[in-house]
């Protein structure tokens, strides 16, 4: 019971952010418009969104947390693609 709400939360942040996996980004570009869009989702349901470079270790807080983390991966020749996987902390 205690972990309830984390399942509803992951499975709406799942909804809300799996649109956003794939896409080329600019993490530097502050108008970046994928970027712009999900931070504007990560306000309108959590508080705000981290993006997570590769090889970030997850915290096993299991306090509630807002926070969406996006993780980030090489698309290269230096740009950045957001990955297939969205969670709080």
């Amino acid at each position: 019971m205690e972990n309830n709400w984390r399942n509803e939360m992951d499975g709406h942040i799942s909804k809300v952010f799996n649109r956003f996996a794939g896409q080329t980004v600019n993490p530097a570009d502050p108008q970046d418009k994928v970027l712009a869009e999900m931070r504007q989702e990560a306000a309108m349901y959590y508080s705000y969104l981290r993006l997570v470079p590769p090889g970030t270790a997850r915290s096993a807080d299991d306090s509630k947390i807002t926070r969406i983390n996006a993780e980030l991966e090489s698309a290269g020749d230096g740009k950045w693609r957001i990955g297939n996987r969205f969670f709080r902390g």
